[in-house]
């Protein structure tokens, strides 16, 4: 009798099963698949065919990245029904519901770093260059320095129109920024300097030069620099020698006045000796000494003995009397007298004193002849 009533409840059981089970596959027809069961199973147990439910995963938290979804576990039939009758579907793949359950730690994994944010052998090429080239143009200012040229401190590295990367340096002439100096490491692994001039600054100062990146010296990269900027060296050299020639040229014409007036006053002093002051050309710019002079011929009796310089220099003026033999040098004279001050009867005596001695050593020779 007690086996009956037990076989009884299995029955109703499986029947409510089943009826479950078919109402919920016709429900979610894509939810569920029937396989047939494995074939490793136990020799001993009575066949019966294994149903797998799959559900939908749950949508994530917006904050953590939904791990991908886990198989649902497998049950048999007696199993899926105990599971039914204790909580429903819900208790039958807990991980389904909540899939961060299978591996917590899942959601902690860090993520590779992109690409875009790895460091780029170029850049890298070009800060190791970098203690080089500070060392290098500090060597090329101390030299430039007498032409009034100098490289300014480095902006900010950037990347070039050519996938080139580095940085952008003045170049100072006078003080005034004339142009740029672009500096970068190529992807080709060279070094390459640019100089461009502002828009408003000489063309023709415009030079480039490289070298290969790998195996550079402090000496190398000075030579670099200095060949990029060979002609912005010489442009600035030209632009100062104009500057010079124009301040000495109206600094002579600030004293030209006194200066003419003293050479006739030395002739009307000199005239009983019979010698004579002659301006041979205009005062113009030397090139070589870098100020204005005017070169004097010495007369006596109508015979050139002598010449006779007058230097305009910053804050003198300077007369210089030579002959033309050697073995007379001695009777040459070179005196200064300071601008300051100075009167055109001061400057006349300077100038008939330098040129006594050579005037009396040709009247000696003359009344020994």
């Amino acid at each position: 009798m007690t086996t009956m009533l037990l076989l009884l409840l299995s029955a109703i059981l499986i029947g409510t099963g089943v009826s479950l089970i078919w109402r919920d596959l016709h429900g979610r027809r894509r939810d569920a698949f029937v396989s047939p069961r494995d074939p490793k199973a136990e020799a001993g147990s009575e066949p019966e065919v294994e149903v797998t439910i799959s559900r939908p995963a749950m949508p994530a938290p917006p904050s953590e990245p939904a791990p991908a979804e886990a198989p649902a576990p497998r049950r048999t039939l007696s199993g899926q029904l105990l599971a039914l009758a204790a909580g429903g579907l819900s208790a039958v793949n807990p991980a389904a519901v909540n899939p961060a359950a299978i591996d917590p730690a899942a959601k902690d994994e860090a993520l590779p770093r992109p690409d875009a944010a790895r460091p780029s052998a170029t850049a890298q090429q070009w800060a190791g260059l970098q203690p080089m080239i500070s060392a290098a143009v500090e060597e090329v200012n101390a030299v430039l320095a007498g032409a009034g040229v100098a490289i300014g401190t480095p902006g900010e590295p950037s990347w070039g129109a050519s996938k080139a990367y580095g940085s952008d340096r003045r170049i100072l002439v006078g003080g005034q920024s004339l142009a740029w100096l672009r500096l970068e490491c190529t992807a080709g692994g060279r070094l390459f300097a640019l100089v461009k001039a502002h828009e408003d600054g000489p063309a023709e100062i415009d030079s480039d030069a490289s070298a290969p990146a790998s195996g550079l010296s402090v000496g190398r990269v000075s030579d670099l620099l200095s060949e990029c900027l060979k002609l912005t060296a010489s442009h600035a050299v030209h632009t100062k020698t104009d500057a010079e020639q124009r301040a000495s040229e109206a600094a002579w014409k600030a004293v030209e006045p006194v200066i003419i007036a003293a050479l006739k006053a030395g002739n009307g002093a000199l005239s009983q000796a019979g010698a004579k002051f002659v301006p041979l050309a205009t005062p113009a710019w030397d090139a070589g000494l870098r100020h204005h002079r005017m070169p004097v011929a010495v007369l006596v009796l109508g015979t050139d003995i002598a010449r006779m310089h007058i230097d305009r220099l910053d804050q003198e003026l300077e007369v210089a009397v030579g002959v033309p033999d050697a073995h007379l040098a001695s009777l040459g004279r070179r005196e200064r007298i300071a601008l300051e001050g100075m009167t055109m009867h001061a400057l006349a005596e300077l100038i008939a004193g330098c040129a006594w001695p050579a005037i009396a050593r040709y009247h000696d020779m003359r009344q020994h002849t």
